[in-house]
């Protein structure tokens, strides 16, 4: 309960944001399509970005704890992004970038994982979250992107709901954001 008496409502929300389209942070009307499910009341926010060139699964809440270990380099939660390129990554390349990693615009940018899922399509695991930084490996490989999808945060996987449609997420979904098993 919080002050007032009034029930304190702990929001956990996925959204598939759509390729082509701006975030639903940017003005002019951020919380639009959240304002007929949401309480003016509460303060809702996105659970990392994506870029307007990406889709894929985002999250939202009020949970500050919740946003913390999902986004915070520490807790090493795995995001998995699925990135299609013209053609194939040259395997010392990808060496570079899950062994030692590379350092672009003074970060270190370093994958967990990087899998041939099929021919010029690449599965990423990253445990941070920096700018553009799919997209940064990629142009250290000589790769331009043709497409980047998140298809999972932790151990939840964005599953078949259709872009711009959302759901909350059940308590066991949430613990799968936070990689804990079942």
């Amino acid at each position: 309960m919080s002050s007032g008496g009034h029930r304190r409502l702990t929001a956990f929300i996925l959204w598939p944001f759509p390729l082509s389209k701006k975030s639903p942070l940017d003005p002019p009307s951020p919380w639009s399509w959240l304002g007929a499910y949401l309480s003016k009341e509460i303060c809702i926010v996105s659970v990392g970005r994506l870029d307007k060139d990406s889709e894929g699964l985002l999250l939202f809440s009020n949970d500050g704890d919740f946003i913390a270990r999902l986004t915070h380099p520490r807790y090493e939660v795995r995001k998995i992004y699925q990135v299609s390129v013209e053609g194939e990554i040259d395997p010392v390349a990808l060496h570079h970038l899950t062994n030692d990693g590379i350092r672009d615009r003074g970060d270190l940018l370093k994958a967990e994982r990087i899998e041939c899922i099929a021919p010029g399509k690449y599965e990423f695991t990253l445990h941070e979250g920096k700018n553009r930084e799919v997209r940064r490996m990629l142009e250290y490989c000589g790769k331009a992107t043709r497409r980047l999808k998140r298809v999972a945060v932790g151990r939840l996987g964005l599953g078949n709901l259709p872009p711009g449609r959302w759901r909350r997420l059940t308590p066991q979904e949430v613990r799968l954001a936070l990689g804990e098993k079942q």
